[in-house]
C-alpha cells in the first residue's frame, strides 16, 4: 500500500516549466515534493512551488499591464 505521508517524490527537469503541468496532480496527494532544475535560469527560481507560482502569476500581470 502507498505511503503518501512519507514518500518524496524528486522531480527532474531541464527547467520549473516542465513540472509546471504535473505537480497541480501530485501536489494534493504526496506530503513532500521537490524538484530539481538543472539550467541557470531556473536554479535563481524559489524552489517551493507556492512561491513559484505566485512569481510567475506576477510576472505575468506585468506583462499584461
Amino acid at each position: 500500500m502507498p505511503d503518501f505521508e512519507n514518500y518524496l517524490i524528486l522531480i527532474t527537469c531541464a527547467s520549473g516549466k516542465q513540472s509546471a503541468a504535473l505537480i497541480p496532480h501530485i501536489l494534493n496527494m504526496y506530503k513532500n515534493i521537490r524538484l530539481q532544475c538543472n539550467s541557470s535560469a531556473s536554479k535563481q527560481e524559489p524552489t517551493d512551488y507556492e512561491t513559484w507560482v505566485k512569481m510567475k502569476v506576477e510576472e505575468i500581470k506585468s506583462k499584461q499591464a
